[in-house]
């Protein structure tokens, strides 16, 4: 585009360079550049404000000198050249690990097992849902069981003994949990001592080679005093209990309880078998 010098002063005193630029097919700034080159000038951001607020803003005066022919050349960008990306065979390695991070059979086992029936004082979850890896333990120490398993199932993966639920309407048997850290004759889990504490319908498996092998974690339990106040069981060492006068406890009692003790238990056994093969303490 050629156009004269005066008459390019003209066309930048009627619009910002910003709006005016795209006509020439250039930047504000390298239309700003080609004005200073002729000895143009142009008006600043303050004389539109003003000018946008009814504001009296005086014009620049255009500087004595012939009136030249300009020849303004449009710009056109170069298109961005990506580099590939190389990505290191340590990252791909990476990579991949972060995948694994989570075992497959305990995506969502979490929201699932916090679904639980009532369970209070820090006793075991009993979830709604009764297809589950078995993991037995209470709300406060259920992210660490969570991470016992998951650090175990992959472990097993990576020697090939896939980790998952037995498939239903095959002959598996659940392993018997002795949550008992310190095993007793009498067993007297939970609230009232109902002794019940929730278990999956169907028992998670491995093979090793055509042998399965059941897999359970438990929070073990450890005999604790409870007391009852005002209708409800507490622990004699909680915040609660200790808190309280003398004259509050006059109408209370103790008792023994097993309750889960925030350790861990893993028990491994063929399914044809009553006995486990190995325990491991946490």
């Amino acid at each position: 585009m050629q156009l004269t010098r005066s008459e390019l002063y003209s066309r930048v005193c009627n619009a910002p360079l910003s709006k005016l630029a795209p006509d020439f097919g250039l930047t504000g700034t390298a239309l700003a550049a080609v004005c200073r080159q002729h000895q143009i000038p142009y008006p600043g951001s303050g004389y539109w404000t003003r000018k946008s607020l009814g504001l009296t803003a005086e014009l620049p005066g255009l500087p004595n000198g012939s009136d030249e022919i300009i020849e303004i050349m449009p710009v056109t960008p170069k298109p961005r050249q990506r580099r590939p990306k190389q990505v290191h065979p340590k990252t791909r390695s990476v990579a991949k690990t972060r995948r694994l991070k989570h075992h497959p059979l305990l995506l969502g086992a979490e929201e699932h097992l916090r679904k639980s029936r009532t369970a209070k004082d820090g006793e075991f979850l009993r979830p709604y849902k009764r297809i589950l890896p078995d993991v037995i333990s209470s709300e406060t120490a259920l992210r660490r069981a969570l991470s016992i398993a998951n650090d175990l199932y992959l472990a097993l993966d990576r020697q090939g003994c896939r980790v998952h639920i037995a498939p239903a309407g095959e002959d598996h048997r659940r392993i018997r949990v002795q949550e008992q850290e310190v095993e007793r004759k009498d067993r007297k889990y939970g609230r009232y001592n109902s002794g019940s504490i929730w278990g999956p319908d169907r028992p998670t498996i491995f093979y090793i080679d055509t042998v399965s092998i059941g897999l359970a974690i438990t929070e073990m339990t450890e005999r604790v005093t409870m007391r009852y106040i005002n209708g409800d069981y507490h622990r004699e060492d909680s915040k609660l209990v200790r808190s309280m006068k003398a004259w509050q406890l006059t109408h209370s009692w103790t008792t023994e309880q097993d309750m889960p003790s925030g350790r861990f238990r893993i028990i491994v056994k063929r399914s044809e078998e009553l006995t486990p093969w190995a325990k491991r303490r946490f």
